[in-house]
């Protein structure tokens, strides 16, 4: 089976997961993951909101993290990973002036994978991985048929007939 390169596979999920958004973040200090965010939610222009899950043993910073972790000095030396491929990352964000105004939610601006512009190949891969996620049977592992069961050969009535009549 062929495999893309691991670089283009980012790029196509950049372009699928909504620049990255939609894939989550590990939030990151120091090496060590502090908060997983999840459930991206647009809130204003330039500004989303994350669900915030802790995964620290530290219950200081864990509900550092749900209140006022992000506009502290703290905060200094974060960076971000994303979740499905954590081998890239972002260290430049910005909090709202009040990044937790929801419980258990923070707004941030800039947690995106840099937009660069889509090749025309791009579309073709991205048209093609739509079709084979749409059209995939994991019971055969090909491709489902569109037409319908009453117009197949192998479903159709076998006395001269056509089935649906």
């Amino acid at each position: 089976m062929f495999r893309l390169p691991r670089w283009y596979e980012f790029r196509l999920r950049v372009f699928e997961t909504n620049y990255g958004r939609d894939m989550g973040w590990y939030v990151m200090r120091d090496g060590q993951r502090l908060a997983e965010l999840t459930d991206c939610r647009w809130e204003e222009m330039f500004w989303d909101s994350y669900q915030v899950t802790p995964l620290t043993d530290d219950v200081r910073l864990n509900q550092s993290l749900l209140t006022d972790y992000w506009n502290s000095p703290e905060a200094e030396g974060t960076y971000f990973l994303f979740r499905e491929f954590p081998e890239y990352g972002i260290s430049f964000y910005l909090p709202a002036a009040d990044p937790t105004r929801e419980p258990g939610r923070v707004i941030l601006r800039g947690l995106y994978a840099m937009p660069f512009f889509a090749m025309p190949w791009d579309y073709l891969m991205l048209w093609w991985r739509r079709f084979r996620r749409r059209h995939k049977n994991p019971a055969s592992g090909g491709c489902e048929s569109s037409v319908p069961d009453r117009m197949r050969p192998d479903t159709a009535s076998h006395s001269g007939e056509r089935s649906g009549q």
